[in-house]
């Protein structure tokens, strides 16, 4: 016998819902879990199998080379993990858009989301602050840094924490850009963060605030890199520019980093589809169905 829906799921055009993304994770077995409780028919297709066929007037999208279109347009899609299939997943979405089909985020959010040169600019701020930051690339190296040493460089598209280089002076600058292979990079003052927080946005409100507190030792409060996650409080303010945040990157689910120090904000990262085992678990909250309701209701 089927789950009762609760009322917002009673909203979804049929009872299918697609899991589309680059990996079976944790929270992509949270979310097929949370909609086959409520009586859903999930599906999870990983991008990887995925193409797109144009014929006659109108493109098809395959599986494993069968059409599903038609299975599609009949249902509802999770949008996930883009990573390498980005591109595969940015026409999905659009045709999402064209046919009509209820989703998670938009184009934009996941044109934009791997490239920190593309989503971080275009966010407009009142009370959280950029870090100061120069974006560059092999052939546009700065001639003068504008901020002191020591500096951080980082891969525009960088995750976890990881590849993250620091300087104490110039000539090691300028001899790691002069050898470095990475296209693009970005350059920032080492911040001396006093605390670190994640607020988890779903939609037009928040789910609560996560302080990371780094492991012993470690300057990265990253739960991949051994990090904890406790509830905490910011000011409303400043929870309420998170969510602003999300909604003007097109983000339906979403995670904003914010550092603070003294009485001052930084926007540290926007995370679109962002793992939330951490996150569920430091809250006591299941994530998972409240991802499901909210598609529900758009």
């Amino acid at each position: 016998m089927k789950s009762p829906l609760p009322v917002g799921l009673r909203m979804m055009p049929t009872e299918k819902l697609f899991v589309i993304g680059t990996d079976m994770q944790w929270e992509e077995e949270q979310i097929l879990s949370a909609g086959k409780g409520y009586g859903l028919e999930c599906v999870m297709l990983l991008a990887s199998d995925i193409s797109i066929r144009l014929q006659g007037h109108d493109a098809d999208v395959l599986y494993k080379g069968s059409s599903i279109r038609a299975l599609l347009q009949k249902g509802s899609i999770i949008f996930r993990r883009a990573r390498d299939a980005r591109n595969r997943m940015i026409v999905l979405t659009l045709l999402a858009d064209r046919w009509g089909i209820p989703h998670t985020d938009s184009i934009l959010s996941i044109a934009t989301n791997l490239n920190k040169f593309l989503s971080i600019p275009q966010v407009p701020l009142q009370k959280i602050s950029h870090v100061p930051t120069i974006f560059l690339d092999q052939e546009n190296h700065p001639e003068n840094i504008a901020f002191p040493f020591p500096i951080l460089a980082k891969p525009v598209d960088g995750r976890h924490g990881e590849e993250i280089e620091i300087f104490h002076g110039a000539a090691a600058l300028e001899t790691f850009l002069a050898r470095t292979d990475r296209k693009h990079m970005m350059l920032q003052p080492f911040l001396s963060i006093e605390e670190e927080y994640r607020v988890f946005v779903i939609g037009n409100s928040s789910l609560g605030i996560i302080k990371k507190i780094p492991q012993k030792g470690s300057r990265i409060a990253n739960y991949a890199a051994g990090a904890s996650f406790v509830p905490a409080g910011i000011p409303p303010d400043i929870e309420q520019e998170s969510i602003d945040i999300c909604i003007s990157c097109g983000i339906d689910v979403g995670g904003v980093d914010i550092a603070r120090i003294g009485n001052t904000y930084y926007l540290l990262e926007i995370n679109r589809c962002p793992e939330f085992r951490a996150f569920s678990s430091a809250m006591n909250m299941n994530v998972a169905e409240k991802i499901v309701a909210y598609l529900a209701g758009k």
